[in-house]
């Protein structure tokens, strides 16, 4: 997934746990009133009693600044 900031500046977010998509989401801040914000979600399924030591438990994921 590419960011771009209003700024222009961009980063790239990578992860090897799935497919990546962008949703629409809530956030709520500081004075507690809801405000409207995106999110980054992985997809994929878990092992119901792994540990997160490895796949697909485990997930990498990194931003890297364009």
């Amino acid at each position: 997934a590419l960011l771009v900031l209003p700024t222009g500046d961009g980063w790239r977010f990578r992860t090897d746990g799935g497919p990546v998509r962008i949703e629409r989401s809530v956030w709520l801040g500081g004075t507690g009133a809801p405000v409207r914000t995106s999110q980054l979600v992985i997809q994929g399924e878990a092992e119901p009693y792994g540990a997160g030591e490895r796949p697909p438990n485990r997930v990498r994921w990194a931003f890297q600044r364009l």
